[in-house]
């Protein structure tokens, strides 16, 4: 059946194809209008929205919330917060986070762990202005450690874009970690090495690991770093978190990581 045939049957399909060649450019322009316009109402008031659900969440599990413009708050980002996963790669001053929600948990043996919502705009590509809003959840604990540098880790099967030995003059773990864990992990520090890795610590990461390489999960979709050092250590997802179970999911890490460390 040829295509006059089809529509001699069937007229409807005569009338359907006219009333898209009249006006098929207008629905085009209205569905990409309707469709932005969402994506500025889910930036400007879904999201934030969602946020602060998750951080009162929080609050009622016992978190109690914190001026996130607090000095406590500002000093324990800038000493404890990972490298960001998704990094600056133009050659200028990487900017200050933005601190926008805050909680804190005071738990045994002097720890004190943050949430904190944070935001900041920056260039992505090398030698091209493109600028982006990024914005995440980190979780900072503070406390006292056995390490005598900063060491950062990032799962080897969940990429990230930070150049550690371009930008920030890092060298690459090689020795005092087994093998099986550099199949999982690649970890940086200024020397290059690493003096004390316990055996817990390392089972823990090993068994998290799957979970952080997880990009069904938005919050891993982009990388996840950590950062470890003498004063605490802090974990960095690259996305916001907007369901509280993502967040209950982030923080049972977080428990399992605290627990094993010595």
């Amino acid at each position: 059946m040829n295509p006059q045939e089809l529509f001699d049957k069937y007229p409807v399909l005569k009338q359907i194809l006219d009333f898209f060649e009249q006006y098929g450019g207008l629905l085009l322009v209205i569905a990409f209008a309707v469709l932005m316009i969402y994506i500025f109402y889910w930036i400007i008031v879904i999201a934030p929205r969602r946020v602060r659900q998750v951080f009162a969440e929080l609050s009622a599990k016992g978190y109690s919330t914190i001026d996130p413009d607090s000095q406590e708050i500002s000093q324990v980002v800038t000493q404890l917060a990972p490298i960001y996963p998704i990094g600056p790669r133009k050659d200028q001053e990487i900017p200050e986070w933005k601190k926008n929600l805050a909680v804190k948990l005071h738990s045994a043996n002097n720890v004190t762990r943050y949430v904190v919502n944070v935001s900041r705009s920056q260039i992505d590509k090398l030698g091209r202005m493109n600028s982006t809003l990024r914005k995440t959840n980190i979780i900072l604990e503070k406390r006292k450690l056995q390490f005598s540098e900063p060491v950062y880790i990032y799962p080897v099967k969940n990429h990230c874009s930070v150049l550690w030995e371009w930008r920030y003059k890092l060298k690459k773990i090689t020795s005092g970690l087994d093998n099986e864990f550099l199949e999982k992990y690649h970890a940086y520090s200024k020397s290059g090495e690493i003096q004390d890795f316990p055996s817990s610590f390392r089972a823990v990461l090993m068994n998290s690991c799957a979970v952080l390489c997880d990009t069904s999960f938005y919050c891993f979709q982009g990388g996840v770093t950590l950062k470890f050092q003498k004063e605490g250590w802090g974990l960095c997802p690259a996305n916001e978190i907007y369901k509280f179970k993502d967040m209950k999911m982030l923080i049972e890490i977080a428990d399992a990581i605290s627990r094993a460390l010595p």
